[in-house]
């Protein structure tokens, strides 16, 4: 089954949006990105690091991640990674760092904080493990928005669009890296897509837009991370709702969130069984809506839009004109525009999902 295109031929309500309805957002191939996502504030969702450290702690995070902590070990500096609960269900994503010989940063969402630290002291019995929040600390993420489009051919799969430019993405996260100074920061490739760009840890104290040492070149600070990451399709807590989603449904198989190989963990049982069945009906998509989204509430139904009473996914969050939604990926990519009360959608798949049909199934 080939995957729609965008911009189909024969009169797609799509192309009458023009640019400004799919959100698109270019800068200068000199400039790139600065998302400084250090700290929660009133009306606004950060990131928090959970710091868990003491001889037992590879071990206690080994028995309670969908990754292998292991692989920390083998020269990957950075650990994309779920918490289930014991149903298998999603309670958390977050991404690791192993700081030192036996401790941890945890970086995840500020929502979370509180249940995964309750998650965290539920399981930890007699294992000699602090687990502290790291507040002295915060974790930004830099990234070159330029390279969205080159890559992803306007985040639809299309044979025109040449993947083998992710090296070039690669590349551009190490002159990214070039560009600081390493005295007070420490840098980590996002594990979930080159195209994330990279993670960066550092004092709160420390101002990251001085550590630029090319001053040729311009780092911005943008509240537009969001909008970016929902382009490509890919979610976070606080829009995957707690318990809700299995892993694959949020598209941690194609994140690299999964081990298949380690031993048990929570909610292991049912992750196999799904990895060995091979069917996973419905997935994190994102979506285009034919007008600017506002107060739809988290789960709304997205429907054929021929009447049809069973719903094709839920609403999961959005911004501006682009959004992501849990949908039936066979069902949502088959018709041509989708349904959510007033608004118009149209789901795409996602270039940088695995090639092959099967894909559409599991």
């Amino acid at each position: 089954m080939c995957a729609p295109r965008l911009a189909s031929a024969g009169g797609s309500f799509l192309e009458t949006l023009g640019s400004e309805a799919f959100g698109l957002y270019r800068e200068q191939k000199e400039q790139c990105c600065l998302v400084d996502i250090k700290e929660w504030k009133v009306n606004h969702t950060g990131v928090v690091i959970v710091s868990v450290s003491g001889p037992d702690a590879a071990k206690f995070l080994q028995g309670i991640i969908t990754n292998d902590i292991k692989l920390l070990d083998s020269g990957i500096c950075s650990l994309y990674a779920l918490f289930l609960n014991t149903k298998g269900r999603v309670m958390c994503d977050a991404i690791l760092y192993r700081v030192k010989e036996d401790t941890f940063f945890v970086d995840c969402d500020v929502s979370a904080l509180s249940m995964l630290e309750k998650h965290m002291k539920l399981y930890r019995v007699r294992s000699s493990v602090n687990i502290t929040l790291a507040d002295d600390h915060r974790i930004s993420a830099v990234y070159d928005p330029s390279k969205i489009e080159s890559v992803l051919g306007h985040t639809v799969k299309s044979p025109n669009v040449d993947h083998s430019s992710v090296f070039s993405i690669m590349d551009c996260n190490k002159q990214i890296k070039s560009l600081f100074s390493e005295n007070n920061l420490h840098f980590y490739n996002d594990p979930r897509l080159p195209i994330l760009g990279l993670r960066i840890t550092s004092l709160k104290d420390v101002d990251i837009e001085n550590e630029v040492v090319n001053k040729d070149v311009s780092i911005k600070k943008t509240a537009l991370y969001t909008n970016y990451r929902y382009k490509l399709g890919i979610g976070e807590v606080p829009e995957i709702p707690n318990g809700v989603c299995f892993p694959f449904e949020i598209n941690a198989d194609f994140l690299h969130g999964i081990s298949f190989d380690k031993g048990c963990y929570i909610g292991q049982e049912l992750t196999a069984r799904t990895y060995h069945t091979g069917i996973v009906r419905k997935r994190i998509m994102p979506f285009y809506s034919d007008k600017l989204l506002t107060n739809v509430q988290l789960g709304a139904p997205i429907e054929n839009p021929d009447g049809s009473k069973v719903p094709i996914g839920k609403f999961l969050a959005a911004d501006g004109f682009v959004g992501i939604a849990i949908v039936r990926v066979k069902e949502a990519l088959a018709l041509e525009k989708l349904k959510m009360g007033s608004y118009l959608l149209k789901t795409v798949l996602p270039a940088w999902w695995p090639d092959g049909e099967q894909n559409l199934n599991k």
